[in-house]
């Protein structure tokens, strides 16, 4: 069934955007899978993940989501006039696939996007894949101009190893600490601590699970 859904086009690209909170404009998309079940309605990620990984399926739903998303977001484009930054969930699991580097240039190229306008998401777990061989795969991207983002940033135990270590150009606060900093005083503490950490490696920062009005205000004192 799982096989057939992505054949059948049932897994489709959802958008949530990244917001530049100093020009208040749309920096960019992160494109999320949603499966379009013909009974069941619209499942989230967190029921079809983890099966999608045990199958062996992860590379062909990345390859199906990325595909999709550019194309949604040309449509954008054409409309807008203006390119869109297109950010992409990426499995460790599949990263060091043989190839895998040629075939998701190839799917930008062939969904008439550019390199340079995408941007793979990693969770810190990555370092556990071998730190040489995920350099080399990371490098190559680089190279064609994809960004890579370190996500949900400070969650696990490897962050600093792998922020050290590899050709990262984003980090991704998790929305764990975002979301509460406005009565959390030690989660305010982190979070500014973490921006200014990768400001001082020259890397973006993007805060998640920013929901109120209030939050934007003391991230943009802090320079997120």
């Amino acid at each position: 069934e799982f096989h057939d859904a992505i054949t059948q086009g049932q897994f489709v690209p959802f958008f949530q955007p990244i917001i530049d909170l100093h020009r208040d404009t749309l920096a960019g998309a992160e494109v999320l899978a949603r499966w379009e079940h013909p009974t069941h309605g619209s499942i989230p990620p967190d029921r079809f993940i983890a099966p999608i990984e045990e199958f062996g399926l992860m590379n062909e739903l990345t390859e199906t989501i990325l595909f999709n998303g550019i194309k949604a977001i040309n449509q954008i484009t054409r409309q807008d006039h203006q390119p869109v930054n297109l950010s992409v969930n990426v499995s460790p699991s599949i990263l060091l696939e043989p190839g895998f580097a040629e075939r998701f240039v190839s799917t930008i190229l062939k969904a008439g996007g550019s390199p340079k306008d995408i941007k793979i998401e990693l969770t810190e777990s990555v370092a556990f894949a071998g730190i040489e061989r995920i350099m080399r795969v990371l490098t190559r991207l680089r190279i064609e101009g994809i960004k890579i983002s370190i996500d949900d940033f400070g969650t696990g135990y490897s962050s600093l190893t792998a922020l050290h270590q590899l050709p990262f150009s984003d980090l991704k606060i998790d929305r764990s600490f975002t979301g509460t900093i406005i009565h959390d005083a030690e989660a305010e503490k982190i979070v500014q601590s973490l921006i200014d950490l990768a400001h001082s490696l020259g890397l973006v920062v993007v805060a998640e699970g920013v929901e109120t009005a209030e939050i934007i205000d003391l991230l943009k004192q802090k320079n997120c």
